[in-house]
C-alpha cells in the first residue's frame, strides 16, 4: 500500500473543507469565491458574478433584467470582461477582455465577525470607458471592516444611446444597469454577512456623477443610505446629455445603414440590434469624430428615471425627489489637481502664449458655444501671467480645468444640498492633497 495515500485524502479533505467555506449561496445559485490574507487579515473575494442577463440581441438598448437562475456551482475566482469601449484617451491599462456580456460585479467580504455595512463602487472613466476590473479592494475592505462590491455597466452607446420614438430605447441603460446592481445587493448581500440597511454608493468621475443622479432618481429609492461622489457632480455639464444622444443614433444609423425615417424608429432599433457589436462600436466611434463636447454619452431626461430637468427638481421641496434626496447623507469632494486627468498631453509644460492662443480659447468653445469672448476674458485675468515659464503655465492650465471641471460642480452640488437638507441627513465637503 502506497504510504502517501491516506495524506492525500487527508489533503483533499482539507480543500474540499476551504472550499465549501467560500462557496455562498445566492438567490440565483451557488457561487465560489477565493481568500487573500493581507498584514495577517483574511479576505474572501468573489469576482464575476452575473446580476442581470447578458444584454444582447433584443436585450440591447432594452433596460436590465435579472440574472438567471443556474445549477452546480459557479466559479467565481476572475473578474468578467469588461463593457463594449473604445481604447480611452486618459493613459490608463485597457482592458483585456471586452464583450455585450458584461453585467457582473465583485464582492470583497473581510473575514472578521460581525454584519457588515457596505460600499457599492461605481466606476468612472466619461461614461464610455472603465470597468471593476481596475480596482482591487482588498486592502479597504481589510482595513475598513465592510463589504465592498464593484459594479460594471454598459458604456458609451451601449448604456447611452437615446433612439427617439422607440419603446424603452431613451438612454440611461448603464444607470438602470447600476440600479440592477444594487438591487441585487439588497437581495443578497447578506448571504455574505452584509447589512442591506448599510448600503453607502461611492465612485469618481463619471461614477461621481452616476451616484449623485442616482440620489435623484426615485427609481433607485430605498436601494441606499449615502452617497460620495468623488472628483465629479451631477452638476456637471458632462453629466447629462440633450439631442446630442438622439442625433448620434441616427448618425450611426447611417454610417452602418441602418436607414430610418422621422416615423421609422422602431426599424432604425431593430437594425443596430442586429448589427455585431464590434461594427456598432466602430461606427460609433466615426460618427463623434469632430463632433464638438467633452463627453457624447451621459445621463439623460427621459421622462422615466428623470421626469424633469435638474433645475427643475427642486423647485418643489415636497416632490418625492426632493424628499428622496433630502434623505441621503452626502461625502463629496475633490483632489487638488484633479483637472490633470483632462492635460495629459502638456507632460513637457506649455507656453504663456500657447495657453492664452490655443488651451484658453480652446476650452471656451467646448463650455460656452456662442459665449467664447467672455469665457476668454475671465479665464485670461484670473489665470494668464505672461511672465510664467513652461511649467508654472501648465500648471495653471491645470488649475483651470480642476476649478471649472470639479470644483465649480461640487460646490454647487453641496449648496443646493444646504438648501434642501434636512436635519435627517448629514453632508460634508472634502479636498484631497497628495
Amino acid at each position: 500500500m502506497a504510504w502517501w495515500i491516506p495524506y492525500l485524502s487527508l489533503l483533499i479533505l482539507l480543500v474540499t473543507v476551504v472550499d465549501s467555506q467560500l462557496e455562498v449561496n445566492i438567490t440565483t445559485g451557488t457561487i465560489r469565491g477565493f481568500s487573500k490574507t493581507l498584514n495577517g487579515k483574511t479576505v474572501n473575494e468573489y469576482f464575476g458574478i452575473p446580476f442581470a442577463k447578458p444584454p444582447v440581441g433584443n436585450l440591447r438598448f432594452a433596460k436590465p433584467q435579472p440574472a438567471s437562475r443556474w445549477t452546480g456551482v459557479l466559479n467565481t475566482t476572475a473578474y468578467g470582461p469588461a463593457c463594449m469601449q473604445r481604447p480611452n484617451p486618459f493613459g490608463f491599462p485597457n482592458p483585456k477582455h471586452i464583450s455585450e456580456d458584461c453585467l457582473t460585479l465583485n464582492v470583497f467580504v473581510p473575514v472578521t465577525p460581525g454584519v457588515k455595512a457596505v460600499m457599492v463602487w461605481i466606476h468612472g472613466g466619461g461614461y464610455f470607458t472603465g470597468g471593476s476590473f481596475h480596482y482591487d479592494f482588498t486592502e479597504f475592505a481589510a482595513r475598513g471592516d465592510i463589504i465592498v462590491v464593484s459594479v460594471n455597466y454598459r458604456l458609451g452607446p451601449f448604456g447611452f444611446l437615446s433612439i427617439d420614438g422607440a419603446n424603452n430605447a431613451t438612454g440611461n441603460l448603464g444607470l438602470w444597469d447600476q440600479i440592477e446592481g444594487l438591487k441585487w445587493v439588497q437581495d443578497n448581500i447578506g448571504a455574505f454577512g452584509g447589512d442591506p440597511k448599510k448600503v453607502t454608493i461611492f465612485g469618481e468621475s463619471a461614477g461621481a456623477s452616476s451616484v449623485s443622479q442616482l440620489a435623484l432618481t426615485t427609481k433607485a429609492k430605498g436601494l441606499f443610505r449615502r452617497f460620495i461622489p468623488q472628483s465629479g457632480s451631477v452638476w456637471a455639464e458632462w453629466a447629462w446629455t440633450t439631442e446630442k444622444a438622439a442625433t448620434l443614433s441616427l448618425k450611426i444609423g447611417d454610417i452602418i445603414g441602418c436607414h430610418a425615417g422621422e416615423t421609422e424608429r422602431s426599424k432604425l432599433l431593430e437594425c443596430l440590434r442586429e448589427t455585431t457589436a464590434d461594427r456598432f462600436l466602430d461606427a460609433s466611434i466615426v460618427a463623434t469624430t469632430g463632433v464638438p463636447g467633452i463627453l457624447h454619452y451621459s445621463g439623460e431626461v427621459d421622462g422615466d428615471m428623470f421626469p424633469e430637468s435638474l433645475s427643475d427638481m427642486f423647485k418643489n421641496p415636497d416632490s418625492e425627489v426632493s424628499r428622496h434626496f433630502r434623505s441621503l447623507d452626502c461625502l463629496g469632494g475633490f483632489t487638488d489637481g484633479d483637472g490633470a486627468i483632462l492635460t495629459h498631453d502638456i507632460d513637457n509644460g506649455i507656453t504663456p502664449a500657447e495657453l492664452r492662443d490655443k488651451y484658453i480659447p480652446d476650452l471656451a468653445k467646448q463650455v460656452a458655444p456662442g459665449h467664447e469672448a467672455e469665457i476668454e476674458n475671465v479665464l485670461m485675468k484670473e489665470y494668464y501671467n505672461s511672465a510664467a515659464n513652461r511649467y508654472d503655465t501648465a500648471n495653471r492650465y491645470v488649475d483651470i480645468m480642476t476649478d471649472w471641471g470639479q470644483f465649480s460642480q461640487i460646490n454647487t452640488q453641496h449648496r443646493v444640498m444646504a438648501l434642501h437638507i434636512c436635519t435627517t441627513s448629514q453632508r460634508y465637503l472634502h479636498l484631497a492633497m497628495f
